[in-house]
């Protein structure tokens, strides 16, 4: 039987292969990876902090002072303490005030200079090798769900609407080897699309970090081996909260035995809950134990990441996180429940002839 599944498994790959639409997700998929990536590295390019990366300092000299009554102003950024280019004008004050805008300065440049570079550094990171590609798994986390949804959902609803299902079934081949097959497939094409998307994604961060490096006389980092670790851990993380969505979107597929309502609904409720879950944690106390069990934040309990992750924070084991644990169990739920109400649903249901999407 395992042989039959597999067998039945490369068909099912090679079926996936020739449809446009699965190439067109990847397409969709590669598109907006390096949209976020360039943007991260444009915005890292363009000083995206502003005017938070300078400070100001009025003075009006007091009477008798040199200068007479007149205000200005001195401004000074990091890049300019870090350099030691002192404004001309500050030199011209009076000893007294010259000593205390520049215990201002300086202030500005241990507290809010140092945040700010920090800041920068990990923004750096996230377009940067090998922190680039768990930055960019983290924020197109959503968009893949989308496209999980819909290549799942469509694969499965076209077979009954083109009626090629009852054709493949009529011809012996077990239902459950059938679906088992199907479901194994969707799930290494999935693997492999988020594959692709970081192959992409790292030639295109080598590009940003050889631009980068010119642009710094040579800025080079050095990556240790814990870094690829916890990108490889996102990789998963993002991998396996992408399995509930799938076997759901198949479960639908089933129900519905359409693709156009299967995509339909599975959208619905995911974009549904994005907005009603907050809403119902903001106006009720009770629902924000509850909303630990619902598929999306038990997804983002999962992942435990903010969108742009800190390469370099502690890698310890994320089970030994109770949330990232029961995140883990819940998402398992999820998989057992849909996975079981998908097969038994489709050993018991007829299956028809051609019907449309």
């Amino acid at each position: 039987m395992i042989a039959n599944v597999l067998r039945l498994t490369v068909w099912e790959w090679h079926k996936l292969r020739r449809r446009r639409i699965t190439w067109l997700l990847l397409a969709i998929a590669i598109v907006i990876a390096q949209l976020c990536l360039w943007s991260l590295y444009i915005a890292y390019q363009t000083d995206f902090l502003g005017e938070a990366n300078q400070l100001t300092q009025s003075y009006a000299p007091k009477d008798g002072e040199e200068g007479g009554g007149s205000e200005f102003s001195v401004t000074m950024s990091c890049a300019d303490m870090r350099e030691g280019r002192i404004p001309s004008e500050v030199n011209e004050l009076p000893e007294s005030q010259r000593q205390e805008v520049l215990a201002d300065f300086e202030r500005f440049f241990t507290e809010d200079c140092a945040q700010l570079e920090e800041a920068r550094e990990t923004l750096r990171k996230n377009f940067t090798l090998p922190g680039s590609i768990g930055g960019i798994l983290s924020i197109v986390q959503s968009v893949a769900v989308i496209l999980t949804i819909v290549l799942a959902a469509s694969t499965l609803g076209s077979e009954y609407g083109w009626g090629t299902l009852r054709t493949v079934l009529v011809r012996g081949v077990g239902r459950w080897q059938y679906l088992a097959s199907k479901t194994i497939a969707l799930m290494l094409m999935v693997v492999a699309g988020l594959l692709i998307m970081c192959l992409t994604v790292a030639v295109g961060s080598l590009v940003t970090t050889l631009l980068v490096a010119n642009a710094n006389d040579g800025l080079g980092a050095t990556i240790e081996l814990s870094e690829w670790t916890v990108t490889a851990a996102m990789f998963g993380k993002t991998l396996y909260g992408l399995v509930p969505y799938l076997i759901a979107a198949l479960f639908l597929g089933v129900l519905t035995s359409s693709t156009y309502a299967s995509i339909s609904i599975a959208l619905v409720y995911y974009v549904g809950e994005l907005v009603i879950v907050p809403m119902l944690s903001t106006l009720f106390d009770w629902f924000r134990n509850v909303k630990q069990y619902v598929l999306g934040p038990s997804i983002q309990n999962w992942l435990d990441n903010p969108p742009l992750i800190q390469i370099g924070a502690s890698s310890g084991s994320d089970l030994q996180n109770p949330d990232v644990l029961q995140a883990f169990l819940v998402l398992l739920a999820y998989i057992i429940i849909f996975g079981a109400a998908t097969f038994w649903l489709f050993q018991r249901r007829d299956i028809t002839g051609a019907k449309g999407q």
